[in-house]
């Protein structure tokens, strides 16, 4: 049986792992758009601050892919899917038929109107190498220019954070609205994440829109409140997108992502993993749009033994951690605060927790510290159960 998997970032390669370790014999290619194989988006930003070397970053070797007998096509594009006549189209005009189709290709950073050189994104390998130049050119800046300017306030404006202060840059923080995370956490959160970051001498600006300043090369930024902010580096965090026409001339339907069911089967013999998945979730009863690591790894199992012929339907408890100085940041099952019915608040131990309940139970969670209750949050939810704790203060 042939399998062909569109993306070769980690949740491709681990259905690609997934499928060998079950079927010895199946022909397995996976269309990759980066000229690298599989490596760790985690630790990206540690690469950047050159705390570890770049050879770290990759998780598979170029052997292992040929001992597992997966063909690694790097550098092609995918220009169109052909379901009736079951084949892929790529960049370079080939032709590759398929029995099953994974389609895990990610998303990409939703991109400014405006390019031009100080301008930086962070979703992958190259955009690191490209920070990392931009940061060395802002050293042989004036000290008025030796800033970093960030919009956006979540998950990778965290990573931008820990660069700049990891490099003893500089930092400004542009936020349009009053917080960071400020449509799921609330104002208490939102002024206990705005108070460590003063403490660790970030320079804040909420409820802010900007200008760009510089011609051909990024200069500052002038606020809407009239301040202007100089700095060599635009660091852009403002939300993903799914990419790529094909996408949607293949006929998906296409939302946050790739719109599937709770097998991961966007049509048959057509699976979605990752970034780019917009699933059915049976625990939490409603359509799901998670980006993370490993989600990415369960999802890629579950479609690698769906395209396999065996029943898998995705049912996993996701979550996703970060930092803030010495705050730990977690993020637990689904935190849509605007179709939570209930959100209560917490306080142990010095840590804070809001949970997310739905239908008389809870469904998600953010906990801003380390607490011992994390492990029973997650199992609630998993059960469709109400947490409960005796030391509610909301």
């Amino acid at each position: 049986m042939k399998f062909v998997i569109i993306g070769g970032g980690v949740a491709g390669t681990t259905a690609a792992e997934e499928i060998r370790r079950q079927d010895a014999s199946a022909e397995i290619t996976i269309i990759e758009q980066e000229p690298h194989r599989l490596y760790s988006k985690i630790l990206l930003a540690k690469y950047v601050t050159d705390e570890i070397d770049r050879d770290r970053l990759f998780l598979k070797s170029e052997k292992w892919y040929t001992d597992k007998n997966i063909e690694l096509m790097s550098e092609a594009r995918v220009l169109r899917i052909d379901s009736k006549n079951k084949f892929v189209e790529t960049s370079e005009k080939r032709e590759i038929p398929y029995d099953k189709l994974i389609v895990a290709t990610g998303q990409q950073p939703k991109m400014l109107e405006v390019d031009m050189r100080g301008i930086a994104y962070f979703r992958t390998l190259d955009d690191a190498e490209i920070l990392k130049s931009s940061i060395a050119h802002l050293r042989t800046k004036p000290k008025e220019q030796r800033r970093i300017i960030v919009v956006g306030g979540a998950f990778i404006s965290m990573e931008y954070i820990h660069i700049a202060q990891a490099l003893d840059i500089p930092i400004s923080i542009i936020l349009r609205s009053g917080g960071f995370w400020s449509r799921v956490i609330s104002q208490e959160s939102q002024e206990k994440l705005f108070n460590k970051a003063r403490e660790l001498g970030i320079d804040i600006h909420i409820n802010e829109t900007f200008d760009i300043l510089g011609e051909s090369e990024f200069e500052g930024v002038k606020l809407s409140s009239g301040v202007e902010i100089g700095g060599s580096i635009l660091a852009v965090g403002v939300g993903v997108q799914t990419d790529g026409q094909w996408v949607i001339e293949s006929g998906f339907d296409v939302e946050r992502g790739v719109t599937c069911s709770k097998s991961l089967e966007v049509q048959e013999d057509i699976y979605t993993i990752g970034d780019v998945c917009e699933f059915e979730d049976g625990i939490m009863d409603r359509a799901m749009h998670i980006g993370n690591w490993t989600n990415a790894i369960m999802q890629g199992r579950c479609a690698a033994t769906n395209a396999l012929g065996d029943k898998c339907d995705y049912e996993f408890v996701s979550s996703y951690a970060t930092r803030l100085g010495d705050i730990e940041i977690t993020f637990i099952g689904d935190t849509d605060r605007s179709i939570a019915q209930d959100v209560r608040m917490l306080e142990q131990e010095g840590s804070t927790i809001e949970l997310f309940d739905r239908g008389g139970r809870t469904v998600g969670a953010v906990i801003l510290g380390l607490t011992p209750e994390r492990a029973k949050i997650t199992k609630a939810i998993q059960e469709k159960k109400l947490y409960e704790h005796n030391k509610s203060i909301g």
